[in-house]
């Protein structure tokens, strides 16, 4: 028994635990029942995160997440709160977690705070005390909710496809961000999200399954379905490559030429004398990259009004 406890410690202490993240990164407060749950929901969807916990858990639990183990307060520090995104506060005693939520509130005031309550009164007592912070009764709520709410107000649920987990998320086109002047198509391939719902700026009708190519303006409103990595893109700015290219082969007439400008400068957001400017020579390859559905559109609305043309793949090339 003694030579096994020795052994047992030996490979404890060889067998560190995984780093603490620096930045941008959750903190899950609390790894009761509950708490393993929504921890297990953000590695699954792969979000950087640290757990904090007032006893001793064993490492088998979540061998991949960062633990710090003791006062959850004194623990903040550790956690690079200054540099996280959210807070998460999941443990069973109501006030605690109002007091670490406060505490963690005064070291970052931009953070973002989920506060659990098991008693729904409770809740909608303190939330207007509180209107920086999320406040969820475990009572009549899920763990997806509370690492929906990890995510921020936009994430409205998430669901498991095969071995993925797809969230369903809400954006509203602001000045400034990545999405405006966009066509649809664009923010589709390029982020690899699947919209289910545009409605424009205060237009009452909305589309389903969108897939004309509208402009992106401030004010719009879209529903998409997304994996973590595709949210990611979007609050980054980082499209995908355009790895494709079209080539206009020839035209049965100079009508059909005429007709298949608006076409190309509707796809390329180029001006009707650029593209009539490509098209006097031809065959050409048009200068501008697409996605390649982006691409294959392209060439069968030209298809249509008889103009021949094919899609190129130029993979990484710079030109």
């Amino acid at each position: 028994m003694l030579t096994d406890a020795l052994v047992t410690s030996r490979l404890q202490f060889f067998d560190s635990a995984p780093p603490i993240p620096q930045r941008n990164h959750i903190i899950l407060v609390g790894l009761n029942r509950l708490g393993l749950k929504v921890a297990s929901l953000l590695q699954e969807l792969d979000r950087p995160l640290v757990g904090i916990h007032s006893t001793t858990l064993e490492r088998h639990v979540l061998p991949n997440l960062p633990l710090i183990e003791g006062n959850s307060i004194e623990a903040l520090a550790k956690a690079n709160l200054a540099h996280a995104k959210s807070i998460i506060l999941l443990e069973e005693d109501n006030l605690e977690n109002l007091e670490i939520g406060l505490k963690a509130h005064a070291l970052n005031p931009v953070i973002r705070l989920i506060v659990r309550t098991q008693n729904p009164q409770f809740g909608d007592n303190i939330a207007p005390l509180f209107p920086y912070a999320q406040v969820l009764c475990d009572a009549v709520l899920s763990a997806e909710v509370f690492a929906c709410a990890a995510f921020g107000e936009n994430v409205l649920s998430f669901f498991h496809l095969n071995d993925r987990i797809v969230m369903v998320t809400e954006y509203y086109v602001e000045a400034g961000d990545t999405l405006n002047g966009l066509l649809l198509s664009e923010f589709t391939h390029g982020y690899g999200v699947v919209p289910i719902l545009y409605q424009k700026y205060r237009q009452h009708h909305y589309s389903l399954m969108p897939w004309e190519d509208v402009q992106l303006q401030i004010g719009d409103r879209l529903v998409v379905l997304a994996t973590s990595n595709g949210l990611q893109r979007i609050e980054w700015g980082q499209m995908l490559p355009r790895l494709w290219r079209v080539k206009i082969e020839e035209a049965i007439s100079s009508d059909a030429i005429e007709r298949s400008i608006e076409k190309i400068a509707a796809i390329s957001q180029c001006s009707r004398s650029e593209v009539k400017q490509w098209l006097n020579n031809l065959p050409t390859v048009l200068p501008i990259r697409f996605y390649r559905y982006q691409a294959q559109h392209l060439v069968r609305e030209l298809k249509k009004v008889r103009i021949t043309a094919d899609v190129i793949y130029i993979g990484v090339r710079l030109n």
